[in-house]
């Protein structure tokens, strides 16, 4: 459930006009080759740039979830990666090629 509704938090906000987000373009190869865990400098390397920061979420003192978007190589599309405590937790992506 929560998956779905950062899912659709980042589908609305992709549809904003004026939300900037990184434009390093990433691709459905360079998506493939991220991997859970990975930390966000880790993600920058691979993905190329580093993304825009959509939002943090505090829900336990334990556990700070930080979301990153960026602008995928083909037109209208994007990725979206949460990390918790600066670990890669959850990835979706829309319309890469």
């Amino acid at each position: 459930m929560k998956a779905k509704l950062i899912l659709v938090v980042s589908m609305v906000l992709a549809c904003v006009p004026g939300n900037a987000r990184a434009t390093c373009g990433v691709t459905r190869a360079s998506y493939a080759a991220l991997q859970m865990l990975m930390a966000y400098s880790d993600v920058v390397k691979t993905l190329g740039c580093e993304g825009e920061h959509i939002f943090d979420r505090k829900d336990d003192p334990s556990m700070v979830s930080y979301e990153y978007m960026w602008d995928g190589a083909a037109p209208r599309s994007s990725v979206s990666l949460v990390f918790g405590n600066g670990k890669l937790m959850s990835m979706s992506q829309y319309n890469l090629d």
